[in-house]
């Protein structure tokens, strides 16, 4: 789903950046695939309530409202309806345990988000396992035109994976194929010190605005390198890039993933993020050059 997390067009934004944003969304929809999963289970199985959130998995959500059928948890009109009265009911441990197992296949999408931000394989297991459970539907349901949102809903994580998985690997090819990512160009031997100079400075992203310093926020790291002031700083929702009292770069974000944004001062590619985990950064062509832990 676009914009899942409130972003908004960031106008000095790279591929690079661009990759990882798709890549967190990706992350994000497991999340959410978790989530929406757990309280479906929860609703349906424990408050027998007929309320059913999209962007849920099938088959974990099915092994819990199977196991309310079969261990007499419904009313006793539904099973009158379906014929079913005066069948012998499965014990109550079978109805926990089924709870229990669907609550943990749920999990598997949070905990395969969580590892994915360290290898991209975790991801990949996580699209091989929605794919199945959207087997696993439309096997159940077959084109069940009542269920065309839970199709969509399942394609569209599909898709969000994939596009997750191969940004992944483009981000990772990007040295070699992406000429935003360079953060210097070649100067031939014949320049003399002045023009690199005047040639660096002419390679400086434009500014957004000058800096409200009055403005409540936090710093959450800072800088001084090549010649500048450099900060990384939240406003409410939106994380902004500063060089000395300009912002170059910024970003609105809902929840806080793994982000970054930059920016090109004098031919040097200024990066400022967070890894997603406890620290964030300021990166100067691709080498830290101050970092911060701290509790997002």
């Amino acid at each position: 789903m676009a914009n899942l997390f409130g972003n908004r067009s960031v106008r000095t934004e790279t591929l690079h950046t661009r990759l990882l944003r798709r890549y967190v969304t990706a992350q994000f929809n497991l999340f959410l695939v978790a989530l929406c999963t757990a309280i479906n289970i929860f609703l349906s199985s424990l408050l027998l309530l007929d309320t059913y959130f999209l962007f849920s998995a099938f088959v974990p959500y099915d092994i819990a409202t199977t196991a309310a059928v079969f261990c007499g948890k419904l009313s006793p009109e539904f099973y009158e309806e379906l014929g079913m009265q005066g069948m012998t009911f499965l014990p109550e441990g079978f109805f926990f345990g089924s709870i229990i197992l669907a609550l943990a296949i749920a999990g598997l999408y949070a905990i395969f988000a969580i590892l994915s931000k360290k290898k991209v394989g975790w991801m990949v297991a996580a699209l091989v396992i929605y794919s199945i459970d959207t087997m696993m539907l439309f096997f159940s349901y077959g084109v069940d035109i009542s269920l065309i949102l839970d199709y969509a809903f399942h394609i569209w994580v599909i898709v969000s994976l994939s596009m997750g998985i191969a940004a992944a690997g483009r981000i990772k090819k990007l040295p070699e194929e992406d000429p935003e990512s360079v953060s210097s160009v070649e100067s031939s031997e014949q320049e003399t010190e002045e023009e690199e100079r005047l040639m660096a400075v002419a390679r400086t992203s434009p500014a957004f605005r000058a800096v409200d310093w009055n403005q409540k926020g936090k710093i959450r790291v800072q800088a001084e390198a090549i010649g500048h002031k450099i900060y990384f700083r939240r406003v409410k929702r939106i994380n902004e890039l500063i060089v000395d009292d300009q912002v170059y770069a910024d970003i609105e974000l809902l929840i806080e993933p793994a982000h970054s944004v930059e920016a090109m001062i004098d031919g040097h590619v200024v990066q400022a993020g967070y890894d997603g985990a406890i620290t964030c950064y300021i990166k100067i062509d691709g080498k830290i050059v101050a970092k911060k832990r701290q509790l997002i």
